[in-house]
């Protein structure tokens, strides 16, 4: 796979991966705005949206739209991390994970 045809089989690859992926996200953006209550207009507006933004990172800067793309990755996770600290509580661990770690207390002579 050395050469030209290795080189033009991960281009193509990786074109592939791309579109993939550019699909995927826009399906399961559609899903989610129909999820949230949306209906077909607002479904449209979505996809028209969608369009700009990937036009925007395709042939825009690639700084600003890293560091938006990132923002909007940390926005998610803020939620979830909120609801794991107040949630925190609720979990049960076995008594042998709690124990897990501690020094045990041996008398001498004794393994």
């Amino acid at each position: 796979m050395a050469g030209k045809g290795g080189e033009w089989f991960l281009a193509v690859s990786i074109g592939f991966f791309a579109f993939a992926s550019m699909t995927a996200w826009g399906c399961y953006g559609q899903q989610a705005i129909l999820w949230l209550g949306g209906n077909e207009k607002e479904k449209k507006a979505y996809i028209c949206l969608f369009c700009l933004v990937s036009l925007w990172g395709a042939y825009g800067g690639e700084d600003n739209f890293f560091t938006i793309s990132d923002v909007l990755n940390a926005l998610v996770c803020l939620p979830n991390m909120v609801c794991l600290f107040l949630l925190s509580k609720e979990v049960s661990f076995p008594k042998a994970a709690k124990n897990q770690g501690k020094k045990q207390k041996t008398k001498p002579g004794r393994p």
